[in-house]
């Protein structure tokens, strides 16, 4: 009798250990996710690449050029540069010159009365039909000082510097890009804020990239 009561008793222990050790106990949570893990709602780690567009658009189409050799270009562009007259700064708007990338063809270049610009902007609206990037060929050259890069507006809205994508082309050329331009009719201004060194620019080769 005191057999059997003994061997009941060690039953129902290890019974009760085994429903412990293996009990999987509901989060503290219900919206915790294991990492790496997807969710039933979509959402998805950054190892996936997401839903982000950015990462899905690789900005390889080229869907618009404009080299400027044939003398003006294809889409209206507004454009000023400021230079010191000897009395007051003054406006002037840039001009289609020689001596293009490379020293091919056009550009564009703020030509001023006296030296170099001391800064400038121009703009263009342009009908996207994808998330793009404007890219450009530019030079910003002043001797012992480094090259500007211009600040991108999008729409009137301040998107920051513009990205070196292509440095030192030769003759002190450079390319930049603009942020991922959303699609649709938008304007898109290339920047440089005025300042006290004056400096040889120009710009080129206008690129729609979606």
């Amino acid at each position: 009798m005191r057999l059997t009561s003994t061997i009941t008793f060690i039953l129902i222990f290890f019974s009760s250990c085994e429903k412990n050790w293996f009990e999987i106990k509901p989060r503290n949570n219900e919206n915790d996710i294991l990492v790496g893990t997807t969710t039933t709602s979509g959402s998805s780690d950054n190892s996936s690449g997401g839903s982000n567009s950015n990462n899905q658009n690789s900005y390889k189409n080229l869907s618009f050029k404009d080299d400027l050799n044939s003398g003006s270009p294809k889409v209206q562009i507004n454009s000023s540069c400021t230079y010191w007259n000897g009395t007051q700064y003054a406006e002037i708007p840039w001009q289609i010159a020689q001596n293009g990338f490379n020293g091919n063809g056009y550009c564009l270049k703020p030509i001023t009365p006296r030296a170099f610009a001391l800064g400038g902007w121009m703009e263009f609206t342009y009908n996207y039909e994808k998330i793009s990037k404007v890219k450009i060929k530019v030079k910003a050259y002043q001797p012992g000082y480094s090259k500007r890069i211009p600040t991108v507006y999008v729409n009137g809205k301040n998107l920051g510097s513009a990205e070196v994508t292509s440095n030192n082309l030769g003759n002190n050329w450079f390319e930049i890009s603009s942020p991922p331009i959303p699609e649709g009719s938008n304007s898109i201004r290339f920047e440089w804020t005025r300042t006290g060194t004056s400096y040889d620019y120009a710009v080129d080769d206008f690129e729609v990239w979606d």
